[in-house]
């Protein structure tokens, strides 16, 4: 799967965490790109890219409250906007 594109070069947060692979059970690195557009005052959509052991598994989008993003980070921010 290729990159999602500009959340993958200009993400407003990386984070570092472990996820376990579906397929062979291994824990593996996990890379979670966030990128936060604001659509208002308490409103905002999120696009997050998960790359797991260097590999891309999952992109979504979805609308969210600028607060209730907690729950998506990881356990260690590496870069942060």
């Amino acid at each position: 799967m290729a990159g999602p594109s500009r959340t993958d070069r200009h993400p407003a947060e990386i984070w570092v965490g472990f996820a376990r692979s579906a397929e062979s059970g291994r824990v593996l690195p996990r890379r979670r790109y966030i990128k936060v557009i604001r659509t208002g005052k308490n409103r905002a959509i999120a696009l997050v890219a998960d790359m797991d052991g260097g590999v891309w598994s999952g992109l979504t989008f979805f609308r969210a409250r600028p607060r209730s993003l907690d729950k998506l980070r990881g356990d260690l921010p590496i870069h942060r906007m």
